[in-house]
C-alpha cells in the first residue's frame, strides 16, 4: 500500500497550478451542465451566463496572480527535491559582490576611528611555535589583519563559512542571490529540509554591532519576503558573527540580537565565533 501511494505521488499528473484550475473548472462545468435541467426556466439564462463566465474568470484571476504575486503559486511538491530550492538562486555578479562588501565595510567601520590589533591576535602572530600552513601562515594572517578592514572582513567571512560547512557537513554555495532580488547571501547550504541561508558579519567594536545588525536584518527581511511561501516555510537563517569582543560583551551582543529577531519571518540561529579562535583552529 505504501509503495502504491509513493508511486501515485511520483506519477501524479498535477504538475502546476494551471492544471489544478483546469480540472476544477472542468468539473464545475460538467456539474453545472448536469444541474441545468433542474433550474427553473426563469433562472436558466442567468445560470448559463454564470457557466460561461466562471472558467474565464478563473483563468483571468490566475494570470493576475501570476503577474503580481507569483510566489504564492509554488506548492510543497515543487520542492520534493532540495535541488529545486537552489534553482531559485543565481550566482551574484562581481559588481554586486563588490557593492555588498563596500557597504559592509562601511557599516563595520562607521564608529571606528582606528583599528588596533587585539592582543590575542598579536600574540598569535608573534608566536613561532604554532605555524599555520600554506594560506594560513601566521605572518600572512597578521599582515592581512593589520592591513585594512576589507582584508580582515574577507578573511573572517571565509573562516566562518568553512567552519559552518564542517559543522553542517554540507558544501556551501557562496555569494548567491534570489533570482528576483539583489540581496546576496554569503552562503546557502542545501539541506533536505529546506535551504539554510547564511549571513556573516565581522564585528570588531562593541559600539558598532547594533547599527550593523539592524541594517543587515532590514535587508534580510526584504529579501526573504520575496521568497515563495513554501520555500520560506522550510528555510532557516544562520546569522554568524566573527568578532573580537570580550566574552561578556559577546554575550550582551547575542542577547540584543535575539531581541531584534523577535519578529523575524523565518527561524534564525545565532552563531558567535572568536576570530582568534578561528585562526588558531586552522593549525
Amino acid at each position: 500500500m505504501v509503495s502504491f501511494l509513493n508511486n501515485m505521488k511520483e506519477n501524479t499528473i498535477i504538475k502546476n497550478p494551471l492544471t489544478v484550475i483546469s480540472i476544477f473548472a472542468g468539473l464545475a462545468e460538467v456539474a453545472g451542465t448536469a444541474v441545468l435541467p433542474f433550474v427553473s426556466e426563469a433562472n436558466q439564462n442567468t445560470y448559463i451566463w454564470f457557466l460561461i463566465i466562471f472558467p474565464i474568470l478563473l483563468v483571468v484571476l490566475f494570470f493576475i496572480t501570476l503577474n503580481f504575486n507569483p510566489k504564492v503559486l509554488y506548492a510543497p511538491s515543487d520542492f520534493r527535491d532540495e535541488n529545486n530550492y537552489m534553482d531559485l538562486f543565481r550566482p551574484s555578479s562581481t559588481v554586486e559582490r563588490k557593492e555588498k562588501l563596500d557597504e559592509e565595510i562601511k557599516e563595520t567601520t562607521i564608529e571606528e576611528e582606528s583599528k588596533k590589533v587585539p592582543k590575542d591576535i598579536r600574540e598569535l602572530s608573534l608566536s613561532r611555535e604554532k605555524g599555520l600552513s600554506n594560506y594560513y601562515d601566521q605572518n600572512y594572517i597578521f599582515k592581512v589583519l593589520t592591513e585594512n578592514p576589507r582584508s580582515r572582513y574577507i578573511l573572517a567571512e571565509s573562516l566562518v563559512i568553512e567552519r559552518l560547512s564542517q559543522e553542517l557537513q554540507l558544501p556551501a554555495r557562496r555569494e548567491v542571490a534570489l533570482k528576483n532580488s539583489r540581496f546576496i547571501f554569503d552562503a546557502v547550504f542545501e539541506d533536505k529540509r529546506g535551504p539554510v541561508l547564511v549571513e556573516v558579519k565581522y564585528i570588531s567594536n562593541k559600539r558598532a554591532y547594533h547599527h550593523v545588525i539592524k541594517q543587515t536584518l532590514m535587508r534580510l527581511k526584504d529579501a526573504i519576503v520575496n521568497m515563495p511561501d513554501s520555500m520560506r516555510q522550510n528555510a532557516k537563517l544562520i546569522l554568524a558573527i566573527a568578532h573580537e569582543l570580550h566574552p561578556d560583551e559577546a554575550k550582551l551582543m547575542e542577547s540584543k540580537m535575539k531581541e531584534m529577531l523577535s519578529d523575524f519571518p523565518i527561524p534564525v540561529e545565532i552563531k558567535l565565533y572568536q576570530l582568534a579562535e578561528l585562526i588558531t583552529n586552522k593549525q
